[in-house]
């Protein structure tokens, strides 16, 4: 017997509660492996080994104190063994994952036909891509908002996957092809976005990403980037970005890099300039350049031996490290509004 109209919305209402349901904690997990990636990796450390321990006691982490969030808020934001404070990026990160998780899964299903079990393959392939280029995106932010250049190869590896299950999506018949929304009038697609609209939109983000590193490194006078701007760059995240805002459309494309411009020229105003933008190579030069008579002026000639340390303007480091995530959540909201 075929399903009445009524009965397919319940069955699809009720689909999607389930999905977001599962999604919501396994985004929170990806947040808390999210936060090792941004830790790790702009060290050139493992992110599989060895096992996560506290930075200042070095003591292991015990499963019971590893809980996304619940676990933060039980130990009252401190380390049980030594007792130091764990800052509030760490639940943040893992929190806003899994929110983001939770709201792709309820989109992709009001979009989609995930109980069509011809095209559920892509539909799924659709919230996995979004959910790596999401991801992609936390983790470059969450670097930033520890200190340091988020890292080219997190944004190059993340933002390729995220390509590659947008286009397997779109084999598998979900709505990846053509994008969320097609433009026309009375049902009649006129302009589609989708895959093609990504692959320019990551092209246009990389070489985007790459002019303003190479401005960056001009402006502090180098004739070459340093080694730091080499391995990263704020700019980093215009890559998964490019890849979503035009997988989106050209409306989420203008109203994100608008959102993007406001957000980064506030964080500048309030302070937010990225605290790995000095050149490494300075304090170690410095010892050399000076007499051995004057030790007592080579620590206030060290500012590149503090990285996170951004105490003093902490919205402003706030603002530039979500300025690209704001961005494309402002440029995704306006073509849902649209429609």
């Amino acid at each position: 017997m075929t399903p009445t109209g009524s009965e397919v919305a319940s069955n699809t209402e009720t689909l999607r509660v389930a999905i977001v349901a599962v999604s919501v904690p396994f985004g929170l997990v990806i947040g808390s492996f999210v936060n090792v990636v941004a830790y790790r990796v702009p060290l050139g450390q493992s992110i599989v080994s060895p096992p996560s321990a506290c930075p200042s006691c070095h003591h292991p982490i015990r499963p019971r104190d590893n809980v996304p969030v619940v676990s933060w808020m039980l130990l009252r934001a401190r380390c049980r063994d030594c007792g130091v404070r764990i800052p509030a990026r760490y639940p943040m990160v893992e929190a806003f994952t899994g929110i983001a998780f939770g709201l792709i899964a309820w989109w992709v299903v009001a979009i989609s036909s995930m109980s069509n079990p011809e095209r559920s393959l892509g539909s799924v392939g659709l919230l996995c891509a979004l959910w790596v280029l999401v991801t992609t995106l936390v983790a470059l932010s969450a670097s930033s908002l520890q200190g340091y250049e988020p890292p080219w190869s997190v944004a190059l590896s993340g933002t390729a996957l995220g390509a590659l299950l947008l286009a397997l999506s779109a084999l598998g018949g979900g709505p990846a092809l053509r994008g969320p929304w097609s433009t026309g009038a009375a049902g009649h697609h006129v302009t589609h976005w989708g895959i093609a609209g990504a692959l320019y939109g990551g092209l246009a983000g990389t070489l985007l990403a790459w002019a303003i590193t190479r401005m960056r490194a001009a402006a502090l006078g180098i004739d070459q980037a340093p080694r730091s701007l080499r391995r990263g760059s704020l700019a980093a995240g215009l890559v998964p970005a490019g890849v979503i805002l035009g997988w989106s459309g050209p409306t989420a494309v203008a109203v994100g890099l608008i959102w993007m411009l406001v957000i980064a020229g506030l964080a500048r105003l309030a302070g937010g300039t990225a605290p790995a933008a000095q050149p490494p190579a300075q304090p170690a030069a410095q010892p050399a350049a000076q007499p051995a008579a004057q030790p007592a002026a080579q620590p206030a000639a060290q500012p590149a031996a503090q990285p996170a340390a951004r105490r003093g303007e902490p919205w402003g480091l706030l603002l530039s490290a979500a300025s690209v995530p704001l961005g494309v959540a402002a440029g995704v909201l306006a073509v849902v509004l649209a429609h």
